[in-house]
């Protein structure tokens, strides 16, 4: 049996310490360093010595993509562990210690591997940007060859000049969301590459390290740190939300959007894997019903968990622009809730983004 810790993040009560959001890897930003040369400042050398324009395959570029993903899941894992250590050494929890098993049978604090179960959760952003991107090249660039690697990479580094290119990418494209296995695989694979490595890394207090994904407030500050990538997203915006599409690219309905994010490997997850989502309220009054049975099906087919707005658009835009009137407008921003004119203008912008899902 499992409990909710913390805003959502997956704990065995009284046994364990699962961490906390121990640290996130980008999985977008991995992207990048593969089409860049794959350089690694901290060690003054290349992971994947190849630019964009240098594969010679699709599988080629995949191969390079899961070595970054492995050095900087490797990378992450010992920085976590560094902190565990010292929040063992400086803050014990002796209190808590007395209510967790085996930490008085061990005679061990419960930060210092007390417990029965002492896991870590490692957090990743960029899921649905990273499958969209990698749909795009293998389409464009190696099946289709409508574009070539040195004509996107070139986009990219000037970010998009020529917003018919730009276009291309979006639209010419499968995009992840659309109950389509094209680039639906991609997500599969990703999210299953990274989790699984994570599962070959201990934590210092003993455990094994797991995945998850759950935005936070990180989508716009991780989006903040990749520049423009395959997918036409543009240089320095935001990642999409968890684990759903990238907002507005889920034009098949709902059920469709749940159908592929269901696809990704949720029992891999040992954090949350959360699915955040937009219904209007007149949705919920016509089609109660119908919401129902679809949440059920989505945790039938291996789904965790899912954080639900109830609220439309102009609603939203009217907060943001009257936000003295409407000052107890709460939303759920994705962990945990918060009132909407309290939130930053970029993180407003990202719910009012949020597809509006109809049937």
């Amino acid at each position: 049996m499992y409990a909710m810790n913390g805003c959502s993040q997956v704990d065995i009560q009284g046994r364990s310490h699962m961490g906390l959001a121990d640290s996130e890897v980008n999985l977008l930003k991995c992207l990048e360093l593969t089409l860049n040369n794959g350089f690694n400042p901290l060690r003054g050398r290349q992971i994947t010595p190849k630019t964009g324009d240098n594969f010679q395959s699709f599988d080629d570029l995949i191969s390079a993509y899961k070595k970054q993903v492995e050095y900087a899941t490797m990378r992450v894992c010992r920085a976590a562990n560094i902190v565990q250590k010292a929040h063992a050494e400086t803050s014990p929890n002796l209190f808590r210690s007395l209510f967790i098993d085996d930490c008085i049978k061990k005679g061990i604090n419960f930060k210092d591997g007390g417990p029965r179960y002492n896991h870590g959760q490692i957090l990743t952003q960029g899921i649905g940007n990273t499958a969209d991107s990698l749909a795009a090249i293998k389409k464009l660039v190696f099946e289709e060859k409508r574009i070539s690697m040195t004509e996107l990479m070139d986009a990219m580094k000037n970010d998009f000049p020529d917003e018919q290119f730009r276009q291309i990418l979006i639209n010419g494209v499968p995009k992840y969301g659309n109950d389509d296995d094209y680039v639906d695989a991609f997500a599969r694979e990703i999210v299953d590459y990274f989790y699984t490595e994570l599962n070959k890394h201990q934590t210092w207090r003993g455990g094994i390290y797991g995945g998850g994904s759950i935005v936070f407030t990180r989508a716009a500050s991780f989006g903040s740190n990749v520049r423009a990538s395959p997918d036409g997203r543009r240089a320095r915006t935001i990642l999409a939300d968890s684990v759903g599409p990238t907002r507005g690219q889920d034009k098949n309905g709902p059920t469709a959007m749940f159908k592929s994010v269901a696809k990704t490997p949720q029992a891999l997850a040992q954090s949350t894997h959360l699915l955040n989502v937009k219904f209007t309220p007149s949705m919920l009054r016509k089609s109660k019903e119908k919401v129902i049975a679809l949440f059920k099906t989505y945790f039938a087919e291996g789904g965790q968990q899912i954080q639900v707005n109830v609220v439309d658009k102009e609603t939203l835009w009217k907060a943001k622009s009257d936000p003295d009137g409407y000052r107890n407008l709460v939303v759920r921003v994705g962990g945990f809730s918060a009132y909407f004119t309290q939130l930053s203008h970029e993180h407003q912008d990202c719910i009012i983004a949020r597809t509006e899902q109809e049937m």
